[in-house]
């Protein structure tokens, strides 16, 4: 047999593109019970400026973690994880809802961050 003939036969018995049927078999039932929240104007700006913002935070703390890496002689990988961990982690995209329970949580602080009764 001709090699294009063994290809020709592989391929139709081994389908990797997968047929029509099969590929809606396939597919991921929707969640049931999930809501989409509109986003506004203002959450869209607050997300084009965080992402930046967050990108540069997160790059400049694993600059730094590897520094720590390095100055240590690996030995103090615990701290470098946190460093990447605190600054990396955490909401990238801000959603209506999380300016809602920003509003709603506001308490006076001080300058250091600390209640104030």
């Amino acid at each position: 047999m001709k090699p294009t003939k063994i290809l020709l036969v592989c391929l139709l018995l081994f389908e990797p593109w997968g047929s029509p049927a099969r590929g809606q078999e396939q597919q991921l039932p929707t969640q049931i019970g999930q809501t989409e929240e509109q986003h506004t104007p203002v959450t869209a700006l607050l997300t084009v400026v965080n992402i930046p913002a967050r990108g540069l935070l997160c790059g400049a703390s694993s600059l730094l973690a590897s520094i720590v890496m390095g100055a240590s002689g690996g030995r103090r990988y615990a701290d470098a994880a946190t460093i990447i961990e605190e600054s990396c982690a955490g909401p990238w995209i801000i959603t209506p809802r999380m300016i809602e329970e920003g509003q709603q949580d506001k308490v006076s602080t001080d300058m250091l961050g600390y209640k104030q009764h």
